[in-house]
Order: C-alpha cells, then structure tokens, then sequence
C-alpha cells in the first residue's frame, strides 16, 4: 500500500451531550466524532494523525476515571455495518497523543470523510488492546529504526542480563538494570530497571547516527506498577562536532513522562536545546549544523520504582512531508444507558 504521511492541522472540542444515533459497541461508553479533510490535494491512502486530549473529553463528558488506553477505537460509521478502522493510539502521558489511522484509496480535493473515535474509562473495566493491522507501524513510522535490538530480544555473550549493542556503564547489567521476561510488549524479553532512594536515575545507552538538519521520531512502550512514584522512556541525546558542542548544554528528544501500569506508549519528535551562556530552553524542529549522532538512553528517574521498557524506536522523518490533511473534532457523546 502506498501512502502519503499526513498530520492533524486542526481540532476543536466541545461540551458533552448524549448520543442519539446508532452506537457500534455498548461496552465503550464514549465516543467523539472525527472529520477528515482532503484541503486542496488529491490524496492516496492518506495516512491521519489527530492530536486527542481524552483527558478533556472526558471532562467534558463529567466521566469517571481515567482513560483505558486499550479502549481507543476508530470505527468508520459510513459502512452498513459500522465497522472497526485499523488504527493505533500514539499516547505521550497515557491521556494525551496521536490517534493514526488511514483513509484507503484515492480521495479527491476538498473531499471529507467521518469517522468516530469510541474510548472508555478504566471503571467500566479493562478493554483489550486492539488488533493491529499487519504493516500499519511501518506505515505511520515513515522510515527505518536505527535502533540496534530494539526490544532486547539479542542477549550480550558474555552477560546474560545484558543485550547486545546495548552499554549498561561501569556496573553492567544486573538485577537493578537488566534483561528480563518478567513483563513484555512483544516478543520474549524487555528492559527492567529499578530506580533506589540511594540512584533515582538509571538508564543504558546506545551510540547511533544522526544527520543535521533532520526530524527524528524517538518511541518507546513502557509500564510501571509503582506509577505514582517516578517517571520513565526514551531519550535521544544529540552529538555535535566540537566546535559546535561548546555552544549549547541540553540538546534532547525525550519520549517520557509518567507511566503507568499498563503499557502505553510514549512518543516525541521536537528537539530541546539549552543554550549554554544564557540557559535559554527552547524547541526547535530540526538537529542544527554539527551533530553528529545520537545516544539512545531508556531510562527511569525520581522515584525508587520499577520500570519496564520494550520496542524502542528512533526513526528519520521524510525531508518534505506532504501537505497536512484537516481533522475537526466534534462533541464527546456518552452513550445513554
């Protein structure tokens, strides 16, 4: 399937009312309808990417708890039957991030398409996470993860609780910081580590390329059961020559934030830089003249926690993305009982 990398370019949100019309599942008890806009291109299999705070709608709903990250759904109301749209839910703090789906086939300019998007609260009990269309990461990824045995799945030879290609520092892997099929997102193994009171930051590394003037895509899944304590993911620390280097502090893609005890995953692309003599933070889109590469740190810090980390990614973003399709959000609707 060939296909065309879009984002959201707008999302407006609006107080709660029930639903009226017909419901796809009385098991998920909220929903939010999402229209898509072609804008002034023909389009062909065109990738969506909506910006989506459940956190809000569900305010607005005057729901219950917390958002069930498993329950996001994305049903295409347009079929005789409603039927369940592949999709996945790129979430940044288990509330709030990208929900992605495609639009299949050609779609002509100023062409729109509506779907709704159903989710639920962790009290109306847990939802399994949905099926995954086979190809649909690669797709919503654009590009190819430099990452080196990213979901730990390659032992080191010599130790292991160590992974290859990957640096445990100078007190290697052990039963703080290791190897481990105690919890998994996929395959066998993932990435434990144990934050104490004595070290609340911990993390492993590794050295990949990185070309100025690109966008990375830094993704991690993690989960925690002590996710009140800390917080965890994914950094890309960035590399310059060493003219360069002596300018700035800080320069970093972080995919983190709090977890929790389920896995979600956790996604970034904007790039912090600090500037050295002035301490000024700010966000930038692109690496600046003079990197030279990457170093991949899945961490835990401030919290004595355990924490969980599988299916690393770090991935080139296209030079010139397409132009951006338009998504509005609708009211969130609770589905009367």
């Amino acid at each position: 399937m060939k296909t065309r990398l879009t984002i959201v370019a707008v999302a407006v949100l609006c107080t709660a009312v029930s639903a009226d019309t017909a419901w796809w599942n009385a098991d998920f008890h909220y929903r939010v309808e999402a229209t898509v806009n072609t804008l002034f291109q023909e389009r062909q299999d065109a990738v969506v990417r909506v910006e989506v705070d459940f956190s809000d709608l569900l305010r607005q709903a005057g729901a219950d708890g917390k958002l069930d990250v498993n329950s996001v759904r994305v049903v295409d109301p347009s079929r005789k039957e409603e039927s369940v749209v592949p999709s996945k839910f790129l979430s940044e703090d288990g509330a709030r991030g990208e929900v992605c789906w495609i639009v299949p086939g050609k779609l002509a300019p100023l062409t729109e398409r509506t779907y709704r998007i159903y989710f639920d609260t962790d009290v109306n009990g847990p939802k399994k996470a949905p099926e995954e269309e086979e190809g649909l990461e690669e797709i919503l990824s654009v590009g190819t993860n430099l990452i080196k045995n990213p979901g730990f799945e390659e032992p080191d030879p010599k130790n292991p609780k160590g992974a290859a290609h990957w640096d445990f520092g100078k007190e290697g892997p052990g039963d703080l910081v290791c190897r481990t099929e105690e919890e998994v997102h996929s395959g066998k193994y993932a990435l434990k580590i144990v934050t104490t009171p004595e070290q609340l930051v911990k993390s492993v590394s590794q050295e990949v390329a990185a070309r100025e003037g690109r966008k990375y895509l830094v993704r991690c899944w993690v989960k925690s059961p002590d996710y009140e304590k800390g917080a965890a993911g994914l950094w890309a620390w960035y590399r310059f020559d060493k003219p360069r280097h002596k300018e700035y502090g800080n320069y970093k893609t972080s995919a983190a934030g709090k977890v929790g005890p389920e896995w979600i995953q956790l996604s970034a692309s904007w790039i912090n830089v600090q500037i050295k003599e002035t301490g000024e933070q700010r966000k930038i889109p692109a690496l600046l003249p003079g990197t030279v590469g990457a170093s991949i740190c899945p961490s835990a810090y401030y919290g004595a926690m355990t924490v969980y980390l599988d299916d690393l990614e770090f991935i080139e973003l296209p030079e010139k993305p397409t132009e951006p399709v338009e998504v509005t959000l609708g009211k969130p609707e609770m589905r009367k009982p």
